[in-house]
């Protein structure tokens, strides 16, 4: 089964899909959060015949709720209104990884970023959706 992964944010959403058999997360795209982003999202779904979304709980890391929270949940509602299975995972930490994927993947020393070229925000997010998907894909996959 694919899924798809994003890491939600008030002015991008970061998208990721995993591979056919819900093994590898790769990171796929960003998309504004508009009025145009629930849209977007479902369309995807679709057209990758995803069986789930995994969505970054935006929650801080005591689990107590932050700015963000509530339009993650106002983001949510209409997801599964159209049938969607949504999971929300912990994204605490998903954009230093991203970081450090684009690190590693330039050799540069850790936490270094050496190209702008790979670091741009649109490929932040969505790397950070695939770490958060890849996550979600690790823990329920073995």
């Amino acid at each position: 089964m694919k899924y798809i992964g994003l890491d939600f944010g008030e002015k991008r959403i970061g998208i990721a899909i995993s591979d056919e058999n819900g093994t590898i997360a790769f990171p796929h795209s960003v998309v504004p959060n508009n009025q145009d982003a629930v849209k977007t999202i479902l369309d995807l779904v679709e057209h990758v015949r995803a069986g789930s979304v995994v969505i970054g709980d935006t929650k801080t890391g005591s689990g107590e709720p932050n700015s963000v929270t509530h339009k993650l949940k106002e983001f949510i509602e209409p997801l599964t209104a159209a049938g969607c299975t949504i999971t929300t995972v912990p994204e605490l930490g998903s954009t230093g990884a991203a970081r450090a994927v684009f690190a590693h993947a330039e050799g540069a020393p850790r936490g270094e970023v050496q190209s702008p070229v790979y670091h741009t925000i649109d490929n932040l997010d969505a790397q950070a959706a695939a770490v958060i998907l890849q996550r979600y894909l690790d823990i329920h996959k073995r």
